[in-house]
């Protein structure tokens, strides 16, 4: 067996035991609640009743980019995408680079009868399929400024560009806010070093600033977020002093308007030729995947004071096999359940959700595909992690129970945060109410049978 291979299976071990120490009592504390149901019938405690409860929905956000939405020769493919995200998650994250967007200038492509453009479907083919699988969109990203349009590009006066990418956040506000509620508004400015390309605000100093405030006036009541790619391989080696840590508390030590941190976690073995070599990918294993130092990032981060998300999730198959696929599963089982577990994280968002159909660059030097992180294969048939995940989120992490009401028409039951519907049998007459758990124990849920 490959030294890789044998990392794995050490970590999946050492990982099991510092979760039986901390994550599922942290998911019973963070992520269930109690809820008391008071019923009544005309006035008067409906005692005896049987209520048969069956949750709808999570609160916590499991999710994927929508980037292959309709992106598939064939129909029957498209379908089988389609279906096999709406199965599984209830969050997406769409795809708003400016290059794609608008890759001529005052033209841009929102509309279901755009062209194509491979992994950018138009904006409003996702929208209107989150909202048909009642699935919550979210945007990705207002500023990124290493996706910009070639016409962007060549103009040099930031005056100018800054009154372009006001135009772009005061047009996407106005057609989207009434759908999408959570906006990543700044992405991976830590990473600029190594883009090709940028306008003439990225060495800004305060350009962050400007992004959040510009966000903020056009979308007052929306979820502002910034975003970072891997942080928690800087902050392994400085703690506090990690360039992002840092760089979020001074936005909010200067009053900027951040609602929530996005932290990427993407292990990318093979995509580069660093990243094929087999030391390398035993250090990045660690790295990412160990459980007590995601533990320790998280706990640190909390003290920022924000929600965080875990905005772009890669977990790549390390050995092109079965087994690897299965490793593949259970390291990613593993990391399901401690993000699941912590008290500040709100959300999880898998990345590239099918493999042979990812990110490749142009130059043949940054190969995502090469990493094999899809939960699907290419023909779209479930990876063993897809169908953990299925088993996760829909069979272990969900509640179903049966009540019956006392005397004084009180029942109770502890479940998972989310939307739940509850079906009364009263009188010979079928009742369907639909109800939202409750935040505190003492808190009593009223609900009323009507003739």
């Amino acid at each position: 067996m490959k030294a890789l291979l044998i990392e794995a299976e050490k970590l999946l071990k050492e990982n099991d035991e510092v979760l039986k120490r901390r994550a599922y009592a942290d998911i019973a504390a963070n992520r269930m609640t109690t809820t008391r149901i008071s019923l009544n019938y005309g006035g008067k405690p409906a005692a005896g009743v049987i209520i048969r409860i069956k949750q709808k929905s999570h609160d916590f956000g499991f999710g994927c980019n929508l980037f292959l939405l309709n992106q598939f020769s064939d129909v029957e493919d498209n379908v089988k995408y389609q279906s096999s995200v709406a199965k599984v998650f209830n969050t997406a994250t769409l795809p708003f680079y400016w290059n794609a967007v608008e890759p001529e200038q005052d033209k841009p492509r929102y509309t279901a009868d755009s062209f194509n453009i491979f992994r950018r479907p138009a904006p409003d083919i996702c929208v209107e399929y989150c909202r048909s699988h009642n699935i919550e969109p979210k945007l990705h990203c207002l500023f990124y400024d290493k996706f910009i349009p070639e016409w962007l590009e060549n103009i040099k006066d930031q005056s100018t560009v800054k009154k372009l990418y006001e135009k772009r956040f005061r047009e996407i506000a106005e057609r989207y806010s009434p759908s999408i509620t959570q906006y990543e508004v700044t992405n991976e400015t830590l990473q600029a070093r190594y883009w090709k390309r940028m306008s003439v605000l990225t060495p800004l100093r305060d350009i962050l600033d400007w992004c959040f405030c510009m966000a903020r006036k056009y979308l007052p009541d929306k979820e502002l977020i910034i975003n970072e790619g891997n942080p928690i391989e800087y902050f392994d080696g400085c703690g506090f002093r990690d360039a992002y840590f840092m760089q979020t508390e001074g936005l909010l030590n200067r009053g900027v308007s951040v609602d929530k941190v996005g932290i990427q976690q993407h292990f990318f073995a093979n995509a580069s030729e660093e990243l094929s070599r087999e030391d390398v990918k035993i250090e990045k294993l660690w790295k990412y995947n160990a459980a007590e130092r995601n533990y320790a990032f998280l706990d640190a981060y909390s003290q920022l004071g924000l929600p965080i998300q875990l905005t772009e999730v890669t977990v790549p198959t390390l050995e092109d096999s079965e087994y690897g696929r299965e490793i593949q599963a259970l390291l990613l089982r593993q990391l399901m359940i401690m993000w699941f577990s912590h008290k500040s994280i709100d959300s999880v968002i898998y990345w590239n959700t099918v493999d042979h159909m990812a990110y490749d660059s142009p130059d043949g030097k940054w190969l995502e595909n090469k990493c094999l992180g899809g939960l699907l294969n290419r023909d779209l048939s479930p990876k063993p992690a897809y169908l953990m995940l299925d088993k996760l989120i829909n069979q272990e992490w969900h509640t179903e129970t049966v009540l019956k009401t006392n005397v004084y028409g009180i029942a109770e039951f502890t479940g998972f945060r989310g939307n739940y519907e509850a079906e009364i049998v009263f009188n010979g007459k079928k009742h369907n109410k639909f109800f939202h758990t409750a935040y505190k124990a003492n808190d009593i849920l009223a609900l009323t049978l009507s003739e």
